[in-house]
């Protein structure tokens, strides 16, 4: 069985595949475009989608706040053990053995 980090409490609901889309009011940043979807993970001390990192705080506030990002209805399933491992080493770029 995975021994993974807890995702950070918050009051988005937000865990562990949950997806952002971009909103125009991230145009232009990050390298992403309006309606860009990303998975989000936590390594144990950010949350975290490949190289682009945040405390969960800074990304609350960017979807509230600054309308960078919306929770899209899609989450992806973890449960099971090769993909949640899977998304662990490329989503979160934690190594597990």
């Amino acid at each position: 069985m995975l021994s993974l980090p807890d995702f950070p409490k918050n009051e988005l609901g937000l865990k562990r595949g949950t997806i952002l889309k971009a909103k125009p009011a991230l145009e232009g940043q990050l390298g992403l475009k309006t309606g860009n979807r990303i998975p989000i993970g936590f390594d144990g001390e950010y949350v975290r989608c490949y190289g682009f990192t945040w405390s969960i705080d800074q990304l609350v506030r960017e979807i509230e706040e600054l309308g960078y990002w919306e929770i899209d209805e899609e989450v992806i399933d973890l449960t099971d053990e090769p993909r949640s491992l899977k998304f662990a080493q490329e989503i979160e770029l934690l190594h597990l053995n």
